[in-house]
């Protein structure tokens, strides 16, 4: 489907996919619209070289199933990356994201990332800052930030999302110049 624009009409009416499970929507080169709302079932999702598409977070919200979250080579769209977006997600990959400038974790949310286990960023030029603010991950075991040329803050409070971390990858951030106790 080089050429696909919009999802078909009749996800937006609600009669979409309720038992789809993964999801990959790769190399829509064209593809601009948001991705359907009402996926309940939804436990893998994969958006792979889809430059145009628009990612709405609120709609995310509404995959209660989602655990796996991989974004690679996509989304000239995405400058900020809210990590709280799905609670249950347990593996968030996003790689090669070439404008994403920032990922954080609203301070406002009043629930922890308790299913979140490993969180891999790499290969986004332009991110300069990670923020933590008040969030507990009680089960995040790996972090890894790679070949982020431009990252040059992580937040003193991000020390919260590390309580059980186990492995821990900094590579290729030639900028930032701290990391928190």
């Amino acid at each position: 489907m080089p050429n696909w624009k919009h999802w078909s009409s009749f996800v937006a009416y609600g009669h979409g996919f309720p038992s789809l499970q993964e999801l990959h929507v790769q190399k829509c080169k064209h593809l601009i619209g948001n991705l359907p709302s009402s996926l309940p079932s939804l436990k893998l999702l994969h958006i792979y070289q889809c430059r145009s598409l628009q990612i709405q977070f609120q709609d995310m919200m509404h995959y209660t199933e989602l655990q796996t979250m991989h974004i690679t080579n996509s989304c000239d769209s995405l400058t900020f990356f809210p990590v709280d977006l799905a609670n249950r997600v347990e593996n968030l990959q996003i790689q090669d994201c070439s404008h994403l400038k920032c990922t954080e974790i609203s301070k406002d949310l009043c629930q922890e990332l308790k299913f979140l286990q490993d969180l891999d960023i790499s290969d986004c030029d332009h991110l300069e800052f990670f923020s933590g603010i008040g969030m507990q991950t009680p089960n995040l075991t790996s972090l890894s930030l790679s070949n982020c040329k431009n990252l040059g803050s992580m937040q003193e409070q991000t020390h919260t999302l590390l309580t059980s971390l186990q492995a821990l990858c900094l590579s290729y951030c030639p900028k930032l110049e701290s990391f928190p106790n």
